[in-house]
């Protein structure tokens, strides 16, 4: 039992740490945790899980978690980790992502001096969480909209339902989503012969996903061969927007560490010119070793760090500009990111946004295609901007393409949702250059 208090102790002070650094410096909690445990290397595998799951409980639930705050700000004074208001916070973000309870919770349940509960709320709705949460805490009622920013509603267009819909999927843990780059058939063999248990679905032909994946999937032989990447299915949605055929050129002009720039080189089968161009030369970087792992040789990776393109103007068949946004439509894989965001990165971010694709899409060449995207659910971000380029750009003019979540055709602008397809959320429009 001595052993079991103490390693519940030195979770608690290690995800109060994290924490701590994640609200001060707004950097992303993954990079923060991961410096944490790169620094104590003590650490096994198990007690790396158990502190990163429930970091990311704690910020997913962070917006009723705090009303059980007496003082926040004393919170994170040293000393803080060893308080009962802190046992308290880590065993309610334990019990409402949990069905089953780790022993180090009834530890925390105890420190914080709550009754016994046999069973977590992992399986409950988000209404249930709600009313048995109260139940718990004696405490005021906890609100679906208070587990976001309060300006995220009137940025998004959803009507209340929808919104609500929404909501309850950013509580729920995220799977991940694979995008095989051989014979899908195959893989799902090889991924089971590891202890994994991918499912198929028919809206993506290249899509698997994972629920509760165990296995460090970097350290697979079939990853390191390069027969799959790990791209969430809204990325692989834009990716599908672009319709990238064999043969031509394209340029992704914010490509990143690759997960598209990777999916267009398979869609145009290795064959023709694919230019990444990126302002942070490390991630293109990290995309030649990605690209040498899935033995592409049809891409040539370029910085973008001047006012100058990369490539000529009107030079290339395709453009597409993954933009940098807000991010709020990765909320549920990021948590964390719902309590560092502010309300005006919106329009910083559109302004920026209008920038590039205005810039970008001077390379496509008459009768050319550019895909704009995000992974925001602000509108300001994504038909605003579309307007506002349509308007300043108007050799330019939208074009549909076959949802593959409906097999309809789109009007040239399509949103994912998490309720779609248990994914991302993301946002993809598709403009044709006039001849």
């Amino acid at each position: 039992m001595a052993l079991l208090a103490n390693q519940a102790r030195s979770y608690a002070t290690a995800i109060h740490q994290v924490a701590r650094d994640v609200f001060k410096s707004g950097n992303p909690a993954d990079r923060v945790v991961n410096a944490y445990f790169r620094d104590i290397k003590k650490l096994g595998s198990r007690d790396r899980r158990m502190i990163a799951e429930t970091l990311f409980s704690l910020f997913r639930w962070w917006g009723w978690l705090r009303q059980l705050l007496e003082d926040s700000q004393s919170l994170w004074d040293d000393g803080g980790e060893r308080s009962e208001e802190w046992a308290r916070l880590l065993y309610a973000a334990h019990l409402l992502d949990n069905a089953e309870l780790h022993p180090v919770a009834q530890e925390w349940q105890q420190t914080a001096n709550l009754p016994h509960i046999s069973h977590g709320m992992g399986a409950l709705t988000l209404a249930e969480k709600s009313r048995r949460l109260r139940e718990l805490f004696r405490a005021t009622p906890f609100d679906a909209a208070a587990l976001v920013p309060g300006w995220l509603q009137q940025c998004v267009p959803l009507d209340e339902q929808a919104y609500l819909s929404f909501l309850a999927y950013l509580q729920q843990r995220p799977p991940l989503w694979l995008r095989a780059q051989v014979e899908r058939e195959a893989l799902i063999l090889e991924l089971r012969s590891a202890g994994l248990v991918p499912t198929l679905t028919a809206m993506l032909p290249q899509a698997l996903c994972l629920e509760q994946a165990r296995v460090n999937l970097f350290e697979l032989q079939s990853f390191r061969d390069g027969k799959f990447e790990l791209q969430d299915f809204a990325s692989q949605m834009i990716g599908i927007a672009t319709q990238a055929k064999p043969g031509e050129r394209w340029w992704d002009a914010c490509a990143g560490a690759g997960g598209k720039t990777l999916q267009l080189a398979a869609m145009m089968q290795n064959k023709g010119t694919l230019i990444a161009s990126d302002i942070r030369e490390y991630k293109l970087l990290e995309l030649r070793k990605r690209a040498r792992r899935a033995q592409f040789s049809n891409i040539s990776p370029r910085p973008w760090n001047e006012a100058k393109l990369p490539v000529k103007h009107g030079s290339v068949d395709g453009v597409l500009v993954d933009a940098p946004c807000t991010g709020t439509g990765t909320w549920r894989r990021n948590p964390d990111c719902r309590w560092t965001a502010k309300a005006e990165d919106v329009a910083e971010m559109a302004q920026l946004q209008l920038d590039i694709l205005s810039r970008a899409s001077k390379a496509a060449k008459p009768g050319g295609v550019v895909v704009y995207a995000t992974c925001s659910v602000c509108e300001a971000e994504n038909e605003a901007v579309v307007r506002a380029f349509l308007a300043q750009r108007q050799e330019f003019t939208l074009e549909g393409w076959q949802n593959p979540l409906t097999g309809t055709l789109t009007d040239g602008m399509l949103r994912v949702w998490p309720m779609d397809a248990n994914c991302d959320a993301t946002f993809a429009a598709r403009f044709r250059r006039n001849m």
